[in-house]
């Protein structure tokens, strides 16, 4: 139920979402937590209205913001929970030259049908702090895409073009992803990361990963950066470029990690990190 934001909501009803249409719309989630976000995505995060969703004759109320939703996430400091997204872009893919090239339709393909497509598609890799914002991301042809310690130690080490570095206290992953490296495991062991399997994407930084292409289509339009290996040259730069932006709200996401006593352990020797993905 969409309400203006009143004294007396229940008088001020205008609109009435059956749940099952919001199931649809909401991605097809299938728990409340998801029910909710959905319905807080589908509004548009404005600032008119409140959001109440009634479930199992209970009455979950939520602002725009959605500043309750993360609160099972809570983060105290840079680098306590980090969030790692791996997806295939749905708009891009590579020509046969290299070429980073965006499409309006979306391609509609996931980790089993992608071959199907012709398509030499990308993946996005990105890894959010929770507390700042703040995030790190690479784009690699799905045909050539490394095991995903190579990103994290990109991530987490010290960079000359960009200060966010540090291993997390706790890491939010997806599903797919433990499966497809399931050495990721090892570093609860090993680095003591808390591992957490995320419950909706919402939870692994989604937001920051449609941010994040946003961008690619606008630095694209510059020649040096126009195919993948000239865009992942300057991948650095480019993300330090996007956290440093002001939006007239808060500070920069680069900023407000840095100036918040950023923890965790950096190494910067691969062999040394690699032995954390081995017990």
């Amino acid at each position: 139920i969409l309400l203006p934001r009143t004294q007396s909501p229940e008088r001020d009803v205008h609109r009435v979402l059956p749940v099952r249409e919001i199931f649809v719309y909401g991605h097809r989630a299938r728990r409340i937590r998801i029910l909710l976000t959905s319905i807080s995505y589908l509004v548009g995060f404005t600032d008119c209205c409140r959001v109440i969703a009634i479930f199992n004759a209970k009455i979950y109320n939520i602002d725009a913001d959605m500043a309750g939703y993360l609160n099972k996430y809570r983060s105290e400091y840079p680098n306590h929970v980090h969030q790692l997204n791996m997806s295939i872009s749905q708009n891009y893919h590579l020509l046969k030259n290299g070429e980073i090239k965006y499409q309006i339709k979306k391609f509609n393909v996931d980790w089993t049908n992608y071959k199907s497509s012709g398509k030499r598609h990308i993946v996005n890799l990105l890894i959010r702090d929770h507390f700042s914002n703040c995030f790190y991301a690479e784009i690699f042809p799905i045909d050539e895409m490394p095991h995903i310690k190579y990103f994290l130690f990109n991530a987490w080490r010290e960079k000359s073009d960009f200060a966010f570095c540090g291993i997390p206290r706790c890491l939010i992953l997806g599903r797919h992803i433990i499966e497809r490296f399931p050495e990721i495991q090892n570093l609860s062991i090993t680095a003591n990361v808390g591992i957490q399997l995320a419950s909706s994407g919402f939870v692994t930084g989604v937001r920051s990963m449609l941010d994040w292409e946003r961008n690619i289509r606008f630095f694209t339009f510059f020649l040096t950066l126009r195919d993948i290996a000239g865009f992942r040259k300057y991948n650095e730069l480019i993300c330090s470029e996007i956290n440093m932006r002001d939006s007239g709200k808060t500070e920069p996401n680069l900023l407000k990690w840095a100036n918040n006593n950023p923890r965790g352990r950096i190494i910067n020797d691969f062999a040394e990190f690699e032995k954390m993905f081995s017990q």
